[in-house]
């Protein structure tokens, strides 16, 4: 059952909520918020995200689609708050939507990318979130990285024709390096920060599901690299990391889909299965 629904400031927040026609399925359980992965609106890359919450509904549960502002049919917002800010106050909003309309007062937040990057921003801060979907979300190079990266390369002649070429080009430049880096594009917090937020989500028992692919290769490459990054807190029980370097970042392609699908049904089942 969808019902599209207008929320938040001047009712200026668009989104889809997805839930079990039987609403007492899932009683007790969080309820499930979906932001959006970069300029794309609430149905996600591929559809992704409306295959999630038909999936998610079908196992009992409530899920909200939404549009932040400026995104998709969302209106943009009018006043002078930083981005995170607006982020974070359309969220609530969205927290506020279902506690009012579907007595849900715990919530699991997912994303794709910067969705990924606005839910553990918005989970350390909500004492309502009790968990998080991260796909392609933040990652920190370690010397595992590194290792792993170069070490094959090392070995092959057309990589180091390439690194001569590149370092000739670059010389040449006036500007900025065109290569730049997830990280910077996105605007990671720092490592000493993230590693911060990690410890007071797993000291509010906050669980977590960190899934990466091989679209983002350029900053982790190996399911162990979260580990290395966050010695102690990347090994609580409270998060699972899953690593597959034959998906796709946006999941383009139906088995891909299905596959995450079926990850993510489980990981919410173990965490978040029916009380009852």
């Amino acid at each position: 059952m969808e019902k599209a629904v207008l929320f938040g400031p001047n009712r200026s927040l668009v989104g889809i909520v997805t839930e079990a026609e039987d609403r007492a399925v899932g009683s007790g359980r969080p309820a499930v918020i979906l932001l959006n992965s970069g300029g794309l609106h609430r149905v996600g890359p591929f559809r992704l995200y409306v295959t999630i919450a038909r999936r998610l509904a079908a196992a009992g549960l409530t899920v909200l689609r939404m549009d932040l502002s400026g995104k998709g049919d969302s209106e943009p917002r009018r006043d002078k708050r930083s981005l995170r800010e607006r982020v974070e106050e359309d969220v609530r909003a969205g927290m506020k939507l279902l506690s009012e309309t579907r007595d849900s007062d715990q919530f699991v937040l997912m994303g794709l990318c910067s969705g990924a990057d606005d839910s553990i921003e918005v989970a350390a801060k909500e004492p309502s979130v009790v968990g998080a979907v991260l796909l392609d979300g933040y990652g920190y190079r370690t010397l595992g990285y590194y290792v792993r990266y170069y070490g094959p390369r090392m070995l092959r002649l057309s990589v180091w024709k390439h690194f001569f070429m590149r370092t000739l080009l670059q010389k040449s430049e006036t500007g900025p390096s065109a290569e730049l880096v997830w990280a910077e594009l996105r605007g990671f917090p720092r490592r000493d920060d993230m590693r911060a937020r990690l410890e007071g989500l797993v000291e509010r028992d906050v669980q977590m599901l960190w899934v990466y692919t091989g679209g983002v290769e350029g900053y982790l490459n190996h399911k162990s690299q979260f580990q290395e990054a966050f010695p102690g807190v990347g090994a609580s029980e409270n998060i699972e990391v899953v690593y597959n370097y034959e998906m796709e970042h946006t999941y383009s392609i139906k088995a891909q889909r299905e596959w995450v699908l079926d990850l993510i049904c489980s990981w919410m089942d173990r965490r978040f299965g029916d009380p009852s």
